[in-house]
């Protein structure tokens, strides 16, 4: 199947995340065990682009992996483990007029990362102020500016502009030493790149000092594609990326859609972290879609829980990061406010016994498509969650096709998910 430009761009987005879900381990005796490390995420990242890497496209830069250091409650018996904290790859292609496209693609929340989770996704209590964060990225920024994020995700951005390089180049000095003319510029990414590609967008085109001065890159020339990202700032932050001056025009297909966050509905992650601020019954601050408590609600209403546990559970994650972003909001004294985004819609996920003792997930408008027989068993919450913010993705853009195959005793959450199973294309 041909893939039309945002599924182009969603498919470098999902190669960047080749090295992610595994471990890596190397002798505790090798000095240089970290690079090893580093080199053997490489190659994986590399061999996965070399097989799916879209027709006309090559690499201009990198990649490159980050990894903070071996993990060390993994260790053990003389062996050290590691998995990659980011990735960046930048693809381009040319076309017979000439004229170049590069795609930034930034990758994924690595699930066996904690400094992912602790440091680039969760650390949301408090915020940055735009200019400091714009100084701590190299800019010489003297103006001042309402605009705030995350701690997050300025240390996302943070890592990905000085630990990342390739040919001696960072992706800032890589982007201003092109020389083609005629450019178009897209980052894109998913889950925690989904907050990160915008921002960076909004870095590198900032009205007062732009990362990238190359003047063969324009702003208006230039898109971002982010998938999944939770909400990466404040009210100002999102006015400040909705008047940039981005380029590109919508398609008719609902994934066909430039400079906006696109999440699924059922998908925990870009429901954070803007979030409803009660009083006892008076209402201090309500948010548009999507919310934190709004996936909640979803989940309630639809009868989506399989246990009394379930439900338990669903209600502590939510009122945990409804407590994180009022304590962000606190911080920056303003509340989080999504990017403009676009919502996607997507149904639950139920499991039906398949050949050889697997399970194939499916929703049940796919399971009737199938030829499959009975209702299926709902799907736990927990791989709930992970489906509608992994998989359905390349189901609704890419046209991935069901079931989401699941080998025996992985429908439940495992210590350490497969890497097959959490598969995004």
């Amino acid at each position: 199947m041909a893939l039309d430009p945002w599924q182009t761009v969603f498919q470098c987005s999902m190669l960047s995340n080749t090295a992610g879900m595994k471990y890596y381990t190397q002798p505790k005796s090798n000095p240089s065990a970290l690079q090893d490390a580093e080199t053997a995420m490489l190659a994986d990242i590399n061999a996965a682009i070399a097989a799916g890497i879209p027709s006309g496209w090559t690499v201009a830069w990198g990649p490159a992996v980050y990894c903070v250091g071996s993990i060390p409650w993994k260790d053990k018996d003389g062996t050290l483990y590691f998995t990659p904290t980011n990735a960046v790859v930048i693809f381009s292609t040319t076309d017979s007029a000439g004229a170049t496209t590069y795609v930034v693609a930034l990758a994924a929340t690595n699930g066996l990362s904690v400094v992912d989770w602790l440091k680039e996704d969760f650390n949301v209590g408090t915020m940055v102020d735009w200019a400091t964060a714009m100084k701590g990225w190299g800019a010489n920024y003297t103006a001042t500016t309402a605009a705030h994020i995350s701690t997050a995700t300025n240390t996302g951005i943070t890592n990905v502009l000085t630990q990342l390089q390739s040919g001696g180049q960072n992706i800032i000095q890589f982007l201003n030493s092109v020389t083609t003319t005629n450019n178009t510029l897209i980052f894109t990414g998913h889950s925690l790149a989904g907050a990160l590609s915008p921002t960076l967008t909004a870095a590198c085109f900032d009205a007062v000092a732009p990362l990238v001065t190359n003047k063969n890159f324009a702003v208006g020339s230039t898109m971002v594609y982010p998938t999944a990202g939770a909400t990466p700032g404040d009210g100002a932050f999102s006015q400040q990326f909705a008047a940039l001056g981005l380029g590109g025009e919508d398609g008719s297909e609902y994934w066909q859609k430039w400079n906006k966050d696109l999440w699924n509905v059922l998908d925990v992650v870009p429901h954070a972290w803007q979030t409803v601020v009660k009083v006892g019954e008076l209402v201090i601050h309500q948010p548009q879609s999507p919310y934190v408590q709004e996936i909640e609600a979803t989940y309630t209403a639809s009868n989506a829980y399989t246990s009394t546990a379930d439900k338990v559970a669903i209600t502590a994650l939510i009122g945990t990061a409804a407590l994180n972003s009022i304590n962000g909001s606190i911080s920056g004294k303003s509340w989080y406010t999504a990017l403009p985004n676009a919502p996607l819609t997507n149904a639950f996920y139920y499991g039906y016994p398949g050949d050889g003792g697997v399970t194939n997930v499916v929703t049940q408008a796919q399971a009737q498509a199938l030829g499959y027989t009975g209702t299926g068993t709902l799907v736990p919450w927990d791989m709930q969650f992970l489906y509608q913010h992994v998989q359905a993705y390349g189901q609704m853009i890419l046209g991935n096709a069901p079931p989401i195959v699941v080998q025996p005793k992985k429908l439940k959450t495992a210590e350490e998910p497969a890497a097959a199973d959490l598969a995004l294309v």
